[in-house]
This record gives structure tokens, C-alpha cells and sequence, in this order.
């Protein structure tokens, strides 16, 4: 059952991880507040 993990490309893995890092840094560049 391990097929989906196998078949998800790494750039998806990295995407979400990137985008994740931008959102924390937007955090913190607004002093806490959500970004947009």
C-alpha cells in the first residue's frame, strides 16, 4: 500500500515544505500576523 508514497514526485514533497517555510516567514516578518 506503500504505491502512492512511491508514485508522488519529491518536487510535490519539496513544494509543500518551501511553501510551508514561506508562510512561517511571512508570519514573522508581520510580527505574527497572517500574511495577506
Amino acid at each position: 500500500m506503500d504505491i502512492t508514497h512511491a508514485q508522488q514526485p519529491q518536487e510535490d514533497v519539496r513544494a509543500e515544505a518551501a511553501k510551508a517555510l514561506q508562510d512561517a516567514l511571512d508570519r514573522r516578518d508581520n510580527g505574527g500576523r497572517t500574511p495577506r
